[in-house]
Protein backbone atom coordinates (compact mmCIF):
# COMPACT_ATOMS: atom_id res chain seq x y z
CA UNK A 1 0.00 0.00 0.00
CA UNK A 2 1.47 3.52 -0.40
CA UNK A 3 -0.36 7.38 0.38
CA UNK A 4 0.79 10.59 -0.21
CA UNK A 5 2.05 12.28 2.64
CA UNK A 6 -0.10 14.43 4.93
CA UNK A 7 2.36 15.74 7.53
CA UNK A 8 6.45 17.39 5.92
CA UNK A 9 9.14 18.01 8.32
CA UNK A 10 11.08 20.99 7.17
CA UNK A 11 13.79 22.94 8.32
CA UNK A 12 17.26 24.60 9.08
CA UNK A 13 18.68 21.67 10.85
CA UNK A 14 19.36 17.92 9.19
CA UNK A 15 20.27 16.89 12.81
CA UNK A 16 17.62 18.42 14.08
CA UNK A 17 14.71 16.94 11.94
CA UNK A 18 16.41 13.85 12.12
CA UNK A 19 15.45 14.14 15.61
CA UNK A 20 11.37 14.74 15.10
CA UNK A 21 11.82 12.33 12.61
CA UNK A 22 12.49 9.73 14.74
CA UNK A 23 10.14 10.39 17.15
CA UNK A 24 7.17 10.85 14.77
CA UNK A 25 8.61 7.36 13.20
CA UNK A 26 8.02 5.64 16.91
CA UNK A 27 4.66 6.41 16.92
CA UNK A 28 2.07 3.46 15.84
CA UNK A 29 0.02 5.72 14.23
CA UNK A 30 2.27 7.61 11.63
CA UNK A 31 4.36 5.98 9.18
CA UNK A 32 7.59 8.30 8.43
CA UNK A 33 9.29 7.70 4.84
CA UNK A 34 12.24 5.68 5.55
CA UNK A 35 14.08 7.71 3.43
CA UNK A 36 14.62 11.15 5.16
CA UNK A 37 15.99 13.04 2.62
CA UNK A 38 13.75 13.01 -0.38
CA UNK A 39 14.04 16.20 -1.95
CA UNK A 40 10.88 15.64 -4.09
CA UNK A 41 9.38 18.28 -4.08
CA UNK A 42 13.55 20.54 -3.78
CA UNK A 43 15.02 18.91 -6.92
CA UNK A 44 13.86 19.22 -10.24
CA UNK A 45 14.77 16.02 -11.53
CA UNK A 46 12.73 14.31 -8.48
CA UNK A 47 9.88 16.38 -9.31
CA UNK A 48 9.69 16.15 -13.04
CA UNK A 49 9.64 12.22 -12.24
CA UNK A 50 6.35 12.67 -11.28
CA UNK A 51 3.67 11.97 -8.23
CA UNK A 52 3.28 8.62 -9.01
CA UNK A 53 6.99 7.75 -8.51
CA UNK A 54 6.85 9.60 -5.00
CA UNK A 55 4.42 7.64 -3.33
CA UNK A 56 5.05 4.27 -4.84
CA UNK A 57 8.89 5.08 -4.01
CA UNK A 58 9.14 6.47 -0.77
CA UNK A 59 5.62 5.53 0.87
CA UNK A 60 5.04 2.02 -0.25
CA UNK A 61 5.07 0.99 3.42
CA UNK A 62 2.32 2.52 4.35
CA UNK A 63 -0.22 0.00 5.99
CA UNK A 64 -3.14 2.36 6.87
CA UNK A 65 -1.72 4.70 9.55
CA UNK A 66 -3.84 7.90 10.12
CA UNK A 67 -0.64 9.78 9.48
CA UNK A 68 1.80 9.46 6.53
CA UNK A 69 4.51 12.07 6.70
CA UNK A 70 8.53 12.40 5.46
CA UNK A 71 10.91 15.39 6.17
CA UNK A 72 13.39 16.86 4.19
CA UNK A 73 15.11 19.84 5.40
CA UNK A 74 15.77 21.82 2.40
CA UNK A 75 11.85 22.63 1.50
CA UNK A 76 12.20 25.54 3.50
CA UNK A 77 14.86 27.18 1.70
CA UNK A 78 14.31 26.06 -1.42
CA UNK A 79 12.14 28.64 -3.63
CA UNK A 80 9.81 26.53 -5.60
CA UNK A 81 9.23 23.87 -2.53
CA UNK A 82 6.24 25.44 -1.43
CA UNK A 83 4.32 26.02 -4.51
CA UNK A 84 4.95 22.66 -5.58
CA UNK A 85 3.83 21.28 -2.55
CA UNK A 86 0.52 22.80 -2.48
CA UNK A 87 -0.09 21.79 -6.23
CA UNK A 88 0.64 17.84 -5.16
CA UNK A 89 -0.73 17.44 -1.47
CA UNK A 90 -3.02 20.38 -1.25
CA UNK A 91 -2.95 23.29 1.58
CA UNK A 92 -4.35 20.73 3.58
CA UNK A 93 -0.95 19.07 4.53
CA UNK A 94 0.64 19.82 7.71
CA UNK A 95 3.78 21.50 7.89
CA UNK A 96 6.13 21.31 10.89
CA UNK A 97 9.55 23.84 10.48
CA UNK A 98 12.16 23.53 12.54
CA UNK A 99 14.20 26.44 13.31
CA UNK A 100 17.86 27.48 14.37
CA UNK A 101 19.51 29.96 15.90
CA UNK A 102 20.91 30.91 12.07
CA UNK A 103 24.49 31.71 13.48
CA UNK A 104 24.41 28.02 15.02
CA UNK A 105 23.01 26.72 11.93
CA UNK A 106 25.57 28.39 9.54
CA UNK A 107 28.56 26.66 11.40
CA UNK A 108 26.28 23.42 12.07
CA UNK A 109 25.77 23.30 7.86
CA UNK A 110 30.03 24.44 7.54
CA UNK A 111 31.14 21.74 10.22
CA UNK A 112 29.07 18.75 8.16
CA UNK A 113 30.47 20.18 5.09
CA UNK A 114 33.99 20.34 6.49
CA UNK A 115 33.94 17.29 7.51
CA UNK A 116 32.55 15.44 4.21
CA UNK A 117 35.09 16.79 2.77
CA UNK A 118 33.16 19.57 0.21
CA UNK A 119 35.11 22.63 2.17
CA UNK A 120 38.02 23.78 2.17
CA UNK A 121 37.75 27.35 3.97
CA UNK A 122 37.98 29.07 7.24
CA UNK A 123 34.19 28.99 8.52
CA UNK A 124 34.92 33.25 8.70
CA UNK A 125 36.36 32.64 4.48
CA UNK A 126 33.21 30.25 3.44
CA UNK A 127 30.82 32.97 4.82
CA UNK A 128 32.60 35.70 2.81
CA UNK A 129 32.70 33.63 -0.30
CA UNK A 130 29.27 32.22 -0.13
CA UNK A 131 27.46 34.94 -2.28
CA UNK A 132 30.01 34.17 -5.02
CA UNK A 133 29.55 30.69 -4.52
CA UNK A 134 26.04 30.73 -5.02
CA UNK A 135 26.11 33.20 -8.13
CA UNK A 136 28.39 31.27 -10.05
CA UNK A 137 26.33 27.35 -9.31
CA UNK A 138 22.61 28.24 -7.64
CA UNK A 139 22.98 24.23 -6.81
CA UNK A 140 25.56 25.50 -4.47
CA UNK A 141 22.82 26.90 -2.09
CA UNK A 142 22.28 23.27 -0.73
CA UNK A 143 25.82 22.68 -0.13
CA UNK A 144 27.19 25.94 1.01
CA UNK A 145 24.07 28.34 1.73
CA UNK A 146 25.28 28.59 5.32
CA UNK A 147 23.95 31.72 5.41
CA UNK A 148 20.84 31.30 3.00
CA UNK A 149 19.54 28.90 4.88
CA UNK A 150 19.25 31.76 7.54
CA UNK A 151 17.02 33.69 6.69
CA UNK A 152 14.31 32.26 8.16
CA UNK A 153 11.39 35.10 7.96
CA UNK A 154 11.26 35.24 4.08
CA UNK A 155 11.26 31.37 3.79
CA UNK A 156 8.19 31.06 5.68
CA UNK A 157 6.44 33.76 4.13
CA UNK A 158 6.35 31.71 1.35
CA UNK A 159 4.57 29.20 3.04
CA UNK A 160 2.01 31.52 5.23
CA UNK A 161 0.95 33.03 1.42
CA UNK A 162 0.14 29.31 0.30
CA UNK A 163 -0.97 27.59 3.37
CA UNK A 164 -3.81 28.18 6.44
CA UNK A 165 -1.70 29.76 9.34
CA UNK A 166 -3.18 26.57 11.48
CA UNK A 167 -1.40 23.69 9.03
CA UNK A 168 1.84 25.23 9.90
CA UNK A 169 3.87 24.60 13.16
CA UNK A 170 6.79 26.69 13.45
CA UNK A 171 9.26 25.13 16.15
CA UNK A 172 12.79 25.91 17.53
CA UNK A 173 15.90 23.60 18.08
CA UNK A 174 16.31 25.75 21.91
CA UNK A 175 13.14 24.01 22.95
CA UNK A 176 14.56 20.09 21.04
CA UNK A 177 17.21 20.76 23.75
CA UNK A 178 15.52 22.32 26.59
CA UNK A 179 12.72 20.34 26.63
CA UNK A 180 12.22 17.74 24.22
CA UNK A 181 8.84 16.04 25.52
CA UNK A 182 6.94 19.08 25.38
CA UNK A 183 8.11 19.65 21.85
CA UNK A 184 7.08 16.35 20.93
CA UNK A 185 3.86 16.33 22.55
CA UNK A 186 2.93 19.97 21.09
CA UNK A 187 3.47 18.02 17.46
CA UNK A 188 1.36 15.24 18.23
CA UNK A 189 -1.27 17.55 18.61
CA UNK A 190 -0.43 19.41 15.67
CA UNK A 191 -0.72 16.43 13.74
CA UNK A 192 -3.78 14.42 15.60
CA UNK A 193 -2.54 12.42 16.76
CA UNK A 194 -2.32 11.03 20.98
CA UNK A 195 1.11 11.93 22.03
CA UNK A 196 3.60 9.60 23.08
CA UNK A 197 5.46 9.99 25.93
CA UNK A 198 9.42 8.42 25.69
CA UNK A 199 11.13 7.79 28.64
CA UNK A 200 14.57 8.45 27.51
CA UNK A 201 15.61 11.49 25.24
CA UNK A 202 16.74 11.02 21.58
CA UNK A 203 19.80 12.53 21.29
CA UNK A 204 20.53 12.75 16.82
CA UNK A 205 20.25 16.21 17.15
CA UNK A 206 23.73 16.62 19.09
CA UNK A 207 26.58 17.51 17.14
CA UNK A 208 29.18 14.25 16.52
CA UNK A 209 32.58 16.13 16.63
CA UNK A 210 35.08 12.52 17.59
CA UNK A 211 37.37 11.32 15.36
CA UNK A 212 37.16 8.14 13.64
CA UNK A 213 39.28 5.10 14.73
CA UNK A 214 41.71 4.11 12.57
CA UNK A 215 43.90 1.37 13.35
CA UNK A 216 46.78 0.93 10.87
CA UNK A 217 48.06 -2.38 12.42
CA UNK A 218 44.46 -4.30 12.25
CA UNK A 219 43.01 -2.69 9.14
CA UNK A 220 40.53 -1.48 10.55
CA UNK A 221 37.90 1.93 11.43
CA UNK A 222 35.65 1.98 13.97
CA UNK A 223 32.90 4.21 14.04
CA UNK A 224 29.09 4.33 15.92
CA UNK A 225 29.71 0.74 17.46
CA UNK A 226 30.92 -0.61 13.49
CA UNK A 227 33.79 -2.28 12.72
CA UNK A 228 34.61 -2.05 9.12
CA UNK A 229 37.86 -5.07 8.60
CA UNK A 230 40.17 -4.05 5.62
CA UNK A 231 38.66 -0.80 3.91
CA UNK A 232 38.99 0.32 0.81
CA UNK A 233 41.93 2.93 -0.15
CA UNK A 234 39.07 5.74 -0.59
CA UNK A 235 37.30 4.93 2.74
CA UNK A 236 40.89 5.46 4.24
CA UNK A 237 41.11 8.84 2.67
CA UNK A 238 37.85 9.99 3.74
CA UNK A 239 38.86 8.95 7.19
CA UNK A 240 41.93 10.42 7.70
CA UNK A 241 40.69 13.88 5.79
CA UNK A 242 37.62 13.39 8.41
CA UNK A 243 39.62 13.35 11.77
CA UNK A 244 41.90 16.03 9.81
CA UNK A 245 38.75 18.48 9.82
CA UNK A 246 37.83 17.25 13.14
CA UNK A 247 41.15 18.76 14.40
CA UNK A 248 41.09 22.18 12.23
CA UNK A 249 37.50 23.01 13.65
CA UNK A 250 37.48 25.49 15.94
CA UNK A 251 34.15 26.03 18.18
CA UNK A 252 31.42 28.47 17.92
CA UNK A 253 31.54 30.38 20.96
CA UNK A 254 28.06 32.75 22.18
CA UNK A 255 29.73 35.75 21.50
CA UNK A 256 31.03 34.68 18.05
CA UNK A 257 27.18 33.68 17.62
CA UNK A 258 26.14 36.97 18.41
CA UNK A 259 28.12 39.23 16.32
CA UNK A 260 27.54 36.80 13.01
CA UNK A 261 23.58 37.41 13.94
CA UNK A 262 24.32 41.00 14.14
CA UNK A 263 26.30 41.40 11.28
CA UNK A 264 24.41 39.32 9.08
CA UNK A 265 20.71 38.53 10.05
CA UNK A 266 19.53 41.29 12.53
CA UNK A 267 16.51 42.45 10.65
CA UNK A 268 15.43 38.83 9.79
CA UNK A 269 15.39 37.75 13.58
CA UNK A 270 13.36 40.82 13.88
CA UNK A 271 10.76 39.87 11.53
CA UNK A 272 10.88 35.91 12.49
CA UNK A 273 9.91 37.29 15.91
CA UNK A 274 6.96 39.32 14.49
CA UNK A 275 5.76 36.72 12.10
CA UNK A 276 5.80 33.95 14.65
CA UNK A 277 5.39 35.32 18.30
CA UNK A 278 8.82 34.64 19.68
CA UNK A 279 10.79 36.85 20.77
CA UNK A 280 14.67 35.57 19.46
CA UNK A 281 16.30 39.13 20.92
CA UNK A 282 18.21 36.47 22.41
CA UNK A 283 19.94 35.48 19.38
CA UNK A 284 21.38 39.29 19.05
CA UNK A 285 22.40 39.39 22.41
CA UNK A 286 19.99 41.86 24.14
CA UNK A 287 17.74 41.38 26.98
CA UNK A 288 14.24 39.34 25.71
Amino acid sequence: MAMLPNVLVIGAQKSGTTTVWHALDRHPDIFMSPAREIGFFSNDHNFNRGVAFYETTFFQGWNGESVCGEKTPEYLVMPNSASRIREVLGNGVKLVALLRNPAERAHSGYRHSLMLGFESLLFREALAAEPERIARNPAALGRFGYLARGYYAGQLVRYFELFPRENILVAFFDDLVSNQSALFERIFRFIGVEPLRFLESLNEGQPRTEKIRADTISNTIAYKGKVIREPSRWLTKFVADYNDAVEKLSPLSQDEAVEINRTYFRDDILALSRLTGRDLRAWLGEPG
